[in-house]
């Protein structure tokens, strides 16, 4: 971590890290969901420090999609683990803290709201766009909160955020 900055609390929807595995199995190196992934198990982007959220639920539905997409049980294994290792695990309950139509974006919004994040990154935007309880921006939507705003953005918005310390200020 950099200069005693507090790190930027993020989660990567299920989606982020298939398309990054997807990517690296098609021979692309630069991807945005790549570079998120990369970030987020470091925790270090190049305008501030990251701390990864996810939560059980998350790593379970990771791991049975890389298994239906017929990923080796071992390199499952080791992806799980490395996530564990980087992140911060909430243990959420399905509470149901926003309605959504889908039951695991909810669970995923819920491991965002648990774990106090402020970005979300999906691929599938239009999947949280039914609650009535966000706010639309041009490109991204937002859950206020008193503690922290929680920001639904998409992947390549999120690179741009987090390699340039000026939008990040912004």
């Amino acid at each position: 971590m950099t200069g005693g900055a507090a790190p930027l609390r993020i989660v990567l929807d299920v989606n982020v890290w298939v398309a990054s595995l997807l990517s690296r199995a098609s021979g692309r190196s630069r991807s945005a969901a790549q570079g998120l992934v990369g970030f987020a198990l470091t925790g270090q982007a190049p305008a501030t420090p990251l701390r990864l959220v996810v939560s059980h639920y998350m790593l379970d539905t990771l791991g049975q999609v890389l298994f239906r997409r017929l990923v080796r049980p071992a390199e499952i294994d080791l992806l799980l683990d490395a996530i564990h290792l980087a992140a911060e695990v909430q243990a959420t309950v399905g509470a149901g803290v926003v309605a959504l139509p889908d039951s695991e974006d909810a669970r995923v919004l819920e491991t965002a709201f648990a774990g106090r994040a402020a970005y979300l990154v999906t691929a599938d935007m239009a999947d949280f766009a039914e609650s009535k309880d966000l706010v639309r921006w041009d490109k991204a939507f937002c859950f206020p909160r008193a503690e922290t705003p929680l920001v639904v953005i998409k992947p390549a918005a999120a690179m741009m955020l987090l390699t340039n310390p000026a939008e990040l200020a912004a």
